[in-house]
């Protein structure tokens, strides 16, 4: 495989994650007003409509290029909202006519650095019968390849857009303009999204908790200071001597991890993914030098030690203490792309700039006195960990996380962390709160495994065994049907970078567990069918936690 098909993938699957959360309440309009007369420069608080379009079903090619087939005919709302005068903020609502409007408002997330509109999210949204909005989150110029996160580089109120601002003026308006659009407020708000999507969906959880119904946080990218610093010790760790993993060698480990723990964790043994990383132990060693027979395919004691670091958490070189949730067995695919710099050269993901002076390069990063100043700056207004959900409890809120076993772009561990801490005043977690951890699949979707539970909102074709996370949030919000298990179905895509493919069917359905459960082999049906695993409760062996510091 050429090296700049490699890089492109994985940036694709870094950026396309998601696509894809004093509260303003809509007005009720007393009559409806049609789509045109909604736009040319109305203000509406924050914001200035500058197009209201009519659009024909059919075939529609969307801003950022995609070209949608099958569309309804509906009313496109294009906005620019600023939080503040150094503030730009892009929106797009996009409504369904008033006969064929299920009646709800669907805030989508964005991914990665964001910086424009993803139409496919929205797309999804409306032909569900939603009217669906999403944001460029106020980060432009951040789609310009190499700009990335380079946009917040002396642009303070971008980051603050950036890290919940701009959803929560999306949200607002959208509400506002669907109100006098159809002549009443939406019954119900949801919020979906996966990665920095992830992100948004807990910042409006946490800081705007009257904002939605439902909320779907997948892969939050939540503790993002420290992500991003975790993302620029892994691109120093593979510049040492002798300490980067040359592809080959990556995937026969983590092939070497699948054969020694599948089976063994929960799963079948002819899994090509792990059900339970944390229940897989084995060691790099396996693969040492000082016992191999092809010296040309062992790993040195240097890179041994580079791989133990890595799912040991990396730490503060003064303190000794973890900052980020290590990343765990069986994600080698992504792993191997975020530490190897001939795979992520860029420094467009490291955020580090942000606070360093111009005159020092980002090699010179302090991961204890510059990490502490990041956070100090940056912290409140870029993650969501704060774990007290009592207000968005309080008022009937539900919340489901999902996150992939095998995401190495953002660690499962932070996830499973997170949930662990949920609390809701005087409710119990579970009567709010869901996580669902999904085996073999990477970030946000694809991978191995059975992945596929409409997480993309893409319509369930005809035939096909699946559920659906937003009909499943849906009916736990609305009949009060909490969900305990997701049946997830096969996906097309499995690997981001196929040189760690492993031969093999891949299971047509499987059971995605509520925590605590995973799901189980019965020992003897097929594998490939969900109804050889039943959900139990699980074992899950400690891990390196992060210092308390670095969990705000």
């Amino acid at each position: 495989m050429h090296m700049h098909s490699v890089v492109l993938r994985v940036r694709m699957a870094i950026l396309a994650a998601a696509g894809l959360l004093c509260v303003a309440v809509a007005p009720t309009a007393a009559a409806s007003q049609d789509c045109e007369g909604l736009g040319g420069g109305d203000r509406i608080g924050n914001a200035v409509v500058v197009l209201a379009q009519p659009v024909a079903a059919g075939g529609y090619t969307a801003a950022d290029g995609v070209r949608l087939t099958g569309m309804p005919s509906f009313c496109r709302i294009f906005a620019v909202a600023s939080s503040h005068p150094d503030s730009h903020i892009l929106i797009e609502l996009w409504m369904p006519q008033a006969d064929k409007w299920n009646g709800k408002f669907l805030g989508i997330g964005n991914g990665g650095n964001a910086g424009k509109i993803g139409s496919s999210s929205l797309a999804g949204g409306l032909k569900r019968g939603y009217a669906a909005a999403s944001t460029d989150m106020g980060s432009s110029p951040a789609a310009v390849p190499g700009v990335e996160f380079n946009f917040g580089n002396g642009r303070p109120e971008a980051i603050k857009d950036f890290g919940y601002r701009a959803t929560h003026e999306m949200t607002v308006l959208s509400k506002d303009i669907i109100a006098r659009y159809y002549g009443k407020a939406a019954d119900r708000s949801y919020f979906v999204g996966c990665s920095t999507g992830g992100n948004q969906s807990l910042s409006e959880a946490q800081k705007f908790p009257a904002d939605y119904d439902g909320i779907i946080a997948g892969a939050p990218a939540h503790n993002r200071t420290h992500m991003h610093v975790h993302y620029s010790a892994l691109r120093e760790l593979g510049l040492q001597p002798g300490a980067s993993v040359p592809m080959p060698l990556m995937v026969a480990w983590q092939h070497a991890i699948v054969k020694a723990c599948a089976g063994r964790d929960g799963g079948a043994p002819s899994d090509k993914f792990l059900t339970n990383p944390l229940q897989c132990t084995v060691s790099p060693r396996l693969l040492s030098c000082s016992r191999a027979k092809d010296k040309s395919a062992c790993l040195s004691d240097v890179q041994i030690g580079t791989l133990e670091k890595i799912y040991g958490g990396m730490r503060n070189p003064r303190t000794g203490e973890v900052y980020y949730h290590p990343d765990v067995r069986g994600a080698e695919e992504s792993i191997f792309a975020a530490y190897n710099p001939p795979i992520f050269p860029s420094s467009g993901y490291d955020i580090t700039r942000w606070i360093l002076p111009r005159d020092r390069p980002i090699s010179s990063f302090d991961f204890d006195h510059d990490l502490k100043a990041l956070d100090d700056r940056y912290a409140t207004e870029l993650n969501a960990m704060d774990p007290d959900l009592s207000a968005f409890a309080g008022r009937g809120g539900k919340l489901i996380i999902y996150h992939g076993w095998a995401d190495g772009i953002i660690s499962p561990l932070g996830s499973l962390d997170y949930y662990r801490q949920i609390t809701g005043g005087s409710l119990p977690r579970e009567q709010f709160a869901r996580l669902f951890m999904v085996p073999g699949m990477g970030h946000c979707a694809s991978g191995p495994g059975a992945t596929d539970f409409g997480q993309l909102l893409d319509i369930r074709p005809e035939g096909v065994v699946r559920d659906d996370i937003l009909e499943a949030l849906e009916h736990w919000v609305e009949k009060g049907t909490a969900p305990d298990r997701l049946m997830a179905g096969k996906t097309q895509q499995q690997y981001s970078i196929p040189p760690f493919a492993m031969a093999g069917p891949v299971p047509e359905a499987r059971p995605v567990c509520a925590f605590p459960a995973l799901p189980r082999y019965d020992g003897k049906g097929d594998s490939l069918k969900a109804s050889s695993f039943r959900c139990v409760r699980a074992n899950y062996p400690d891990f390196p936690r992060p210092a308390p510091a670095y969990l705000r």
